[in-house]
Order: C-alpha cells, then sequence, then structure tokens
C-alpha cells in the first residue's frame, strides 16, 4: 500500500503590527526538511487593522508515500515567518513532524491543522492553516 498526502494552505493571519512602518512579511513552508513547497512576500499597509487574513487555499504538497514494511510514513513541514526589513529580519519558526503507521492509514481522511506560530522577543505572531488529505493508494510495501 502507498499514502498519498495532500496538504493545502488555505490561509495564514497576522495577529498584529510588530513595528510601525515595517510592513514586508515572507511566509515560508519546506516539506522534507529543505524542499521549499511555498514562498510568498506580503505587503500590509502600515495602518492596517490586524488581523490580517491572507487567503491562498493552494496545494503546495501532492506527495505518495512508498510503504517500506515496519515503517510509519514520515514527514516534517517546517513554516517560517520572516518580517522583512532593510537592516535586520525579526523571524519566526516552527517544526512539524507526523509519523502514520500503515495500519491507521486503511482508509481516506482528511483533517484541519492550524499551528499558531509566535515569538513575543521577535513580535511576531501569526497562524497558518491547513487542510491535509491522506489517501491510501494500491502499491506493494517495499520489503
Amino acid at each position: 500500500m502507498a499514502l498519498r498526502v495532500k496538504i493545502e494552505l488555505q490561509q495564514i493571519d497576522l495577529h498584529k503590527l510588530n513595528e510601525p512602518f515595517r510592513n514586508e512579511y515572507i511566509f515560508r513552508i519546506k516539506f522534507f526538511g529543505d524542499l521549499i513547497v511555498f514562498e510568498r512576500k506580503q505587503t500590509t499597509s502600515g495602518a492596517a487593522l490586524f488581523p490580517i487574513s491572507f487567503h491562498y487555499n493552494e496545494t503546495i504538497v501532492d506527495h505518495t508515500f512508498i510503504e517500506v514494511e515496519n515503517m510509519p510514513y514520515q514527514f516534517t513541514l517546517d513554516v517560517r515567518v520572516v518580517e522583512d526589513d532593510p537592516f535586520f529580519d525579526d523571524i519566526a519558526e516552527s517544526s512539524f513532524s507526523f509519523s502514520i503507521e500503515p495500519q491507521n492509514a486503511q482508509s481516506p481522511f482528511a483533517m484541519n491543522f492550524s499551528p499558531r506560530i509566535k515569538d513575543d522577543s521577535e513580535g511576531i505572531d501569526a497562524t497558518f492553516y491547513f487542510l491535509f488529505q491522506l489517501e491510501p493508494t494500491s502499491s506493494p510495501p517495499i520489503p
């Protein structure tokens, strides 16, 4: 059996203004540690009311895992928010690892995942909204 994993980025919310007149943010999402699957630079107006939502509704991962006997399906999602600045950047990031046993992936299912990335010392507070869709497909396991 194999497992098809689709991840859709629905939106990103910024919850507060970090510093006046600093209004450019870079959002980056990596899959498998170093594969950049999403990177976008967004600008807010300096007088914007917070929270601000950026809507994407974009499939950022569509990957099929081949089953290896006695091994779970494993993947990592790294998210990062950078407040872009000509002199120094404020950065908040986090990593999320997932492990799914093959016996728990016998039928399709979907789940929402909404991690909040907050770093008070950097002044960044953002929530990423994902929809995970997992679907078993036929493929013989690799011994």
